[in-house]
């Protein structure tokens, strides 16, 4: 395996860690996607398995972009493509997002973007930069498709198949990791449709305050996703942050999400919440996560809570004084 074999690796990293910004790369990241080859960038869509999927089923296992009322459900997806007026076929072959024509293409996003629009806060992020490593085929071409194979693969404790997708020994390794896709992914659809329900219904496991939403997860969302969820929601919410929890072996895994750019310091903020309830927590500025013990999600709150509190009064008093 020589260096151009390796070179769409660090693509696939930032995609995987999600360290777009505004739907495209920054920085380092930018310099080395233009200065390689192999990977062929355009604007779309950002739907999972535009390739590899037929037009139904990459809608309905979508994510991120999450599409209410849409994703998670086949049925629900195919009435909507339907009533959009999209042919899920052409002759006997299924139809994918990339074999849709421009028009189509238009028709598509501006329903999509209507689908959103009461649950979303940006629901025109469908849109942003496409990856395409130009020697793979089917799933293995979309850089958004092989970093969530790989996400997978750790997420389901197979990270030797993982390394043997990253080493190209695909024939073997492939089918294992789509398999482990697949149940990756169903565990977060049905964790952001339990959790979008929770918040239509006003349930009690689903805390909205002024500043943050708070996910009492418990045994309904496994702790190896609660991170991922977390991330899923923070893009989409109109809170400034998010703060989930999930049951594990040993205590309650917590995970906390906020928007970029907000004047605080969510690692230490968590960090403290979690020393209140006598448990261990970090992070960093907007991203943070904790285990505290069980039963322990509605103090880490109250206190969690006294900090933004805190945080506020400390800005008014700056203003006040800057005057």
């Amino acid at each position: 395996m020589g260096v151009d074999d390796c070179e769409h690796l660090p693509i696939i990293g930032s995609i995987g860690d999600k360290q777009e910004e505004d739907g495209k790369l920054i920085g380092v990241n930018n310099f080395i996607l233009q200065n390689i080859d192999k990977v062929e960038v355009k604007k779309g869509l950002r739907i999972f398995g535009r390739i590899s999927k037929p037009i139904y089923r990459a809608l309905a296992h979508t994510t991120d972009p999450f599409i209410p009322g849409v994703s998670g459900d086949e049925s629900s997806a195919i009435q909507f493509l339907s009533e959009v007026g999209i042919e899920l076929k052409n002759g006997e072959e299924w139809r994918s997002l990339e074999d849709l024509d421009e028009t189509e293409k238009k028709i598509l996003s501006s329903r999509i973007i209507m689908q959103r629009l009461n649950n979303s806060k940006n629901p025109e992020d469908i849109f942003g930069n496409v990856y395409t490593i130009k020697d793979k085929k089917d799933i293995l071409s979309d850089v958004r498709e092989f970093a969530t194979l790989l996400n997978s693969c750790g997420r389901q404790e197979i990270t030797g198949v993982g390394l043997m997708l990253v080493m190209g020994e695909e024939t073997e390794a492939l089918e294992i990791a789509k398999s482990a896709m697949t149940r990756y992914k169903r565990k977060l659809l049905n964790a952001l449709t339990w959790i979008q329900k929770s918040i239509e219904n006003n349930g009690e496991k689903v805390i909205k305050t002024k500043n943050a939403y708070y996910v009492i997860g418990e045994d309904k969302i496994s702790d190896t996703i609660i991170g991922t969820v977390c991330s899923i929601i923070s893009n989409n919410m109109e809170k400034d942050m998010i703060v989930g929890f999930a049951n594990s072996k040993n205590g309650v895994k917590v995970s906390a999400r906020s928007k970029p750019g907000l004047d605080i310091n969510l690692g230490e903020m968590v960090t403290k919440a979690a020393q209140s309830v006598d448990g261990i927590g970090g992070g960093h500025v907007s991203a943070s996560g904790a285990k505290i013990p069980f039963n322990k999600e509605k103090e880490f709150i109250d206190t969690f809570e006294e900090m933004i509190k805190d945080i506020n009064a400390q800005k008014i008093a700056d203003n006040v004084i800057g005057e």
